[in-house]
């Protein structure tokens, strides 16, 4: 995969569409992934208005959603056996770890895999 692309954790997706300028920055002419872990977490969120919807139906849009092939999978398994994450967690990793970019995130839980992934941590 080239040096372009990026993987969003969810938590960096829900910053972005806040309003987080510099997020949005960090993202301007990356290729945008997302696990379909992502995609769901963000979407089944409790939306007031219709509208908050569309705004994150209309971000995945520019995302590239991946689906959890065997290789996710496997690499899934692996990740939340070794080092204990949460299954939404392992999996947006091992998606990030398959494609071969750096994962984007706000969550300082993902620095254990810095030996395996790597993780663009963002403190906001």
């Amino acid at each position: 995969m080239s040096g372009d692309g990026l993987l969003l954790d969810t938590n960096v997706v829900i910053l972005t569409l806040g309003g987080n300028e510099l997020l949005a920055g960090h993202m301007e002419s990356k290729r945008l992934f997302v696990s379909i872990v992502t995609e769901m977490e963000c979407l089944s969120y409790p939306f007031r208005e219709r509208k908050d919807e569309m705004v994150v139906r209309e971000f995945m849009r520019r995302c590239t959603v991946l689906g959890i092939e065997e290789r996710i999978k496997e690499e899934a398994i692996v990740i939340r056996r070794n080092h204990g994450l949460k299954l939404p967690d392992a999996v947006i990793a091992a998606t990030a770890l398959v494609l071969g970019v750096p994962m984007l995130t706000a969550d300082k839980g993902f620095l254990r895999l810095r030996n395996e992934l790597v993780v663009d941590l963002f403190e906001p």
